[in-house]
This record gives structure tokens, C-alpha cells and sequence, in this order.
């Protein structure tokens, strides 16, 4: 035997010769409470002062009072606890561990595990019982706030998953009243147009008497109305997909498209750029553009407004958009998922590149539309 296991043994045959309680030294190393029960007597029952404490009491003036722990359970839990520890007592392989509650002397809840077993005499027979107490409170407490914000979670992924569904819903009716539109513009307007420059250029060769000047003129007319109809199918195409992102970037896309609105809709649109990074990753630009000719659009169909204002603004970390108006804004608490699928399809946008947009209105003060677009992205 080594001279630390010697001296190990000389303090604990010291200890027990001493007559301190076991009890005691065990408890005294634990932040369990520790409890002794003679089923006998039924009256020297002992708890460590740890389990006095952790229900807030003084451990001096609680120790021997059999049952008084009873009266600290809350009553649906004590009779779960008396019947667990009958089938204990009745039948050695049912173990004795459960979790009630507990009155903190504050009026709070204590969570604790109740853990036992019971030593029992030749006949089989419980005569004494020794067990402890786990304080739980801080776990049970982590486990309801857990389950609070899993409810939350998924209260939000349910509505979440409501607003896609009703979004996708809108995109495919938007998709479909487009491709309408854009079918009746082919076939009344352009359609039409092409079948007058067929007539004017069948006149022509039916003309072979014609004098040069009525045929200079009526070239003339049929370069007007190509050139006329090559402009407006250029627009149409835009739409769908501008190329000017592509060849000249964002800020002259921007530009192109504040100049057109402004012949087309009478109303004044300023654009100013300022610092705009030479490099833009091609899907945050495609999502700025739509932004702002959503928010044009929205313009014309909500805002009554005769000035427009858009101001793109860069660093080295992101882009910000800002739409403003002069119109006649709107309440946003009043117009909660009221306003379309421009203001969805907006949203919907910014989020899938990680950016941000909010909307300032008041009614008479027209309205802001800020968008924010990191450009670094965060990984997923």
C-alpha cells in the first residue's frame, strides 16, 4: 500500500470511528439532497440541509419532521410519488424514480427528480430507505422556453408556408394575365401594324406608274411605322429580359428605365446614382431592376404622384435602393398583406439574395420603399 492509500484509510477509519453520520459526509460532497428514511419507525426521517435549502428554508430549524416534505408536493404530484413508492415497496425490480414539483418557500416551482431504493431485511421486507433529491428547475424551465419557441417556430413556418402557397398562387395568375396580355398586344397591336406595312408595300407594287415622289413618301411612311414598331417590340422585350443590364449595367439600366417612364407616364422621375460598385453580382442586379419597375408601376396604379425620386447608393459591403414618392401614401398597418403581389413579389425577391426592404408611408406623404442588398453574402 502506497503512502496516500495509507493515509487515504487512516481518515476514513478515523471518520466512521468518530461517529460522524455517513449521511452527513456524503451530503456535505453532493448538490443532491440526501435523504434517509427508517420505514420502521417511521419517525427518524433525515434530509440533508441541501434539500432545505434548494426549497429556500433554513436547514437548521428543518430536519426530523416526518411527512412535512408531504406537504411541500403539489397534490397531484404527491399521490403519483406515494403510489411509485408502494410499488417499490411491493416489488424490488420497480425502480423509485420519478420528477415532481415542489413549493419554494418564494411560492415558486421547484422542479426535482426523486430517486430511491429500499433496503430491505432477510424476509424481503422495506426497513429502511435511502435516496436523493436532483433539482431540475433550471432544465424543466430551459425545456418550456425550448418548447416556446419550437411552437413559435413552427407557428411561423405554417404561416410562412400559407403566404408562399398564396403567393404562388398570385405568381401563377400574374404569369398567366401576362402572357395574356402580352398575346393580345402581339396579336391587336403588332399584328395589325406588320398586316398596314404589308398593305402599304403591296400598294407600292401595285404602283409601277407611280411617280418617284409618291413612292419616296410612301418609303418613307414604311420606314416610320418599322422603325415605330421595332421601338415598341424593343419594350416589350425589355420587359421580359433587359439586355441593357447586361451591356451597360445597372445604373444605365435604371437610368433607361426612369427616362421611359417619364415620356410615357408625364411624371417626373429623378434617378441619382452615387458609388456604385464597377462589379454588382448579376442576381442582385436583376432584382434591384425589377424592384424599381415594380415600384414604378405601383406608382402609377397607387401613388397619384408627379415626382419620383430613386437614389442608388453603394459600398463596399452593400447596395441600397430607395423608390420615393410624392404621392398620396397609405396607413401600413391598415394595408397589411392588402397591397398585391408588386409588394410580395418585392419581398419575395430580397429575401432569396439575403437583403432586407422596408416601407415608409403616411397617408398624404407619400411613400419610401428602401431596399438593402448585402454584397457579401452570408453563408447558408
Amino acid at each position: 500500500m502506497s503512502e496516500e492509500e495509507h493515509y487515504l484509510k487512516n481518515e476514513l477509519d478515523t471518520l466512521i470511528t468518530s461517529n460522524t453520520s455517513i449521511f452527513q459526509f456524503i451530503q456535505e460532497g453532493s448538490l443532491d439532497g440526501i435523504w434517509y428514511w427508517d420505514l420502521e419507525s417511521r419517525e427518524q426521517e433525515w434530509m440533508s440541509p441541501r434539500f432545505w435549502t434548494l426549497l429556500g428554508y433554513d436547514p437548521t430549524t428543518k430536519n426530523h419532521l416526518a411527512s412535512e416534505w408531504q406537504d411541500l408536493i403539489f397534490p397531484e404530484d404527491l399521490t403519483a410519488t406515494l403510489e411509485n413508492l408502494n410499488r417499490h415497496f411491493e416489488d424490488p425490480n420497480h425502480p423509485y424514480d420519478q420528477v415532481v414539483r415542489y413549493k419554494h418557500k418564494d411560492g415558486s416551482t421547484v422542479w426535482v427528480r426523486c430517486r430511491g431504493i429500499a433496503i430491505r431485511n432477510e424476509k424481503g421486507k422495506p426497513i429502511r430507505m435511502l435516496g436523493a433529491h436532483t433539482e431540475l428547475t433550471r432544465e424543466k424551465l430551459a425545456e418550456k422556453q425550448l418548447k416556446k419557441y419550437r411552437d413559435h417556430l413552427e407557428e411561423l413556418i405554417f404561416e410562412r408556408t400559407e403566404a408562399l402557397h398564396a403567393l404562388a398562387g398570385k405568381v401563377l395568375s400574374a404569369q398567366e394575365e401576362e402572357r395574356s396580355r402580352l398575346a393580345r398586344e402581339l396579336h391587336d397591336d403588332f399584328t395589325q401594324r406588320l398586316v398596314a406595312v404589308a398593305i402599304h408595300i403591296g400598294n407600292l407594287e401595285q404602283s409601277p406608274h407611280a411617280f418617284p415622289k409618291e413612292i419616296e413618301q410612301g418609303l418613307r411612311k414604311i420606314k416610320d411605322q418599322v422603325v415605330k414598331l421595332s421601338t415598341d417590340l424593343n419594350a416589350v422585350a425589355r420587359r421580359l429580359h433587359p439586355a441593357i443590364l447586361d451591356d451597360l449595367g445597372l445604373a444605365a439600366a435604371i437610368q433607361s428605365e426612369c427616362n421611359d417612364f417619364s415620356l410615357r407616364e408625364k411624371i417626373l422621375t429623378a434617378f441619382e446614382p452615387k458609388e456604385i460598385p464597377l462589379e454588382i453580382p448579376k442576381e442582385c442586379a436583376l432584382c434591384l431592376y425589377r424592384i424599381v419597375q415594380e415600384g414604378l408601376r405601383n406608382v402609377v396604379k397607387h401613388a397619384q404622384a408627379k415626382k419620383v425620386l430613386i437614389r442608388l447608393t453603394g459600398s463596399y459591403t452593400d447596395i441600397t435602393l430607395l423608390i420615393q414618392d410624392s404621392g398620396i401614401g397609405f396607413d401600413p398597418a391598415r394595408h397589411t398583406g392588402k397591397r398585391g403581389l408588386g409588394l410580395s413579389s418585392m419581398k419575395e425577391r430580397v429575401q432569396l439574395i439575403q437583403g432586407t426592404l422596408s416601407i415608409h408611408a403616411q397617408p398624404g406623404q407619400g411613400t419610401a420603399i428602401e431596399v438593402k442588398i448585402p454584397l457579401i453574402r452570408r453563408a447558408i
